[in-house]
């Protein structure tokens, strides 16, 4: 095979070199992730330690690889010109996905355990790698962003041409909103405070200080700051009753579980109540006199 210079004289070398270079580096790598993941039990330690192995290898093996096709001058010609122009254009969307990789180690938009949405695609990330970013998906059919069960893959070049929203990175706390309808004839006020109280047992001291020292970490990097982040109920007046929305502070993945919690004490507090009714759309059919039922 010729391309402007005689390959014969090296190319079989070289090829068995990588090959066996390779062999060797990746089976190193398999035994030693089978012995980190036999060895360390908490999953985010684990993962990192895997990462951290593949990552190594696949250092290792660049700096070897390199050492090998370029020993000699004639050897760095026929590297470079296999890298430059059409290889670079038939490599181009790999090239912007490794780039993209670069971008995300570097500034961190997301990692691992965060829940993002990479243009309409809404899910954990639990897994970066060199060319792509794995998403276990949440929300579809799933109502209250729980885990459909679906992994989705990313290429990591979609930072550059899509959004990316991060609902935990710096704040793992999000703003979630159960609204309800009692009767005009309801003690709507009774209502409201009953639901401030349910909100705020539930949004304790403890939780407070949390989100506190959380809004201050942020603000020392972002222009974020929250003049009022404790339970706050809404009054507004619907066609068939008065609209009462709470609006509180949960951690991004207990959405559900305190909506449940929260909508189960607001039931069991009305339901001991005379004055205090939920309401629901109905309709009134007339007819007029003489008109057959």
């Amino acid at each position: 095979m010729r391309l402007g210079i005689d390959l014969s004289a090296y190319t079989i070398k070289e090829l068995i070199a990588t090959l066996i270079t390779l062999a060797v580096i990746y089976t190193v790598l398999i035994l030693l992730r089978r012995y980190l993941s036999s060895k360390i039990t908490d999953p985010k330690k684990r993962y990192a330690a895997n990462k951290i192995a593949f990552y190594g290898a696949t250092f290792l093996s660049v700096i070897v690889l390199t050492l090998i096709w370029l020993s000699s001058l004639s050897n760095a010609a026929v590297f470079i010109s296999a890298v430059s122009g059409g290889g670079v254009l038939a490599l181009h969307q790999t090239i912007l996905n490794m780039a993209g990789w670069l971008i995300i180690m570097i500034r961190r938009p997301y990692r691992p355990g965060d829940r993002v949405q990479i243009g309409q695609i809404k899910g954990d990330v639990v897994d970066v790698s060199l060319f792509w970013t794995t998403l276990l998906e949440v929300g579809e059919w799933v109502e209250a962003e729980q885990s459909t069960g679906r992994l989705v893959t990313c290429p990591n070049s979609t930072i550059f041409t899509q959004n990316v929203f991060n609902y935990t990175k710096g704040f793992n706390f999000i703003w979630n909103e159960i609204s309800l309808v009692v009767t005009f004839e309801s003690n709507w006020k009774a209502a409201r405070q009953i639901i401030i109280d349910i909100a705020y047992r539930n949004f304790n001291e403890e939780v407070k200080e949390r989100v506190q020292r959380q809004i201050h970490a942020m603000s020392k990097r972002y222009m974020i700051y929250y003049r009022h982040f404790t339970p706050i109920v809404y009054v507004t007046i619907s066609d068939y009753g008065v609209k009462l929305t709470l609006r509180y502070l949960t951690e991004v993945h207990k959405r559900r579980s305190s909506e449940v919690e929260i909508s189960t004490q607001i039931l069991d507090a009305f339901s001991e109540r005379d004055d205090v009714e939920l309401a629901y759309p109905t309709y009134r059919i007339y007819r007029r006199p003489g008109e057959p039922a």
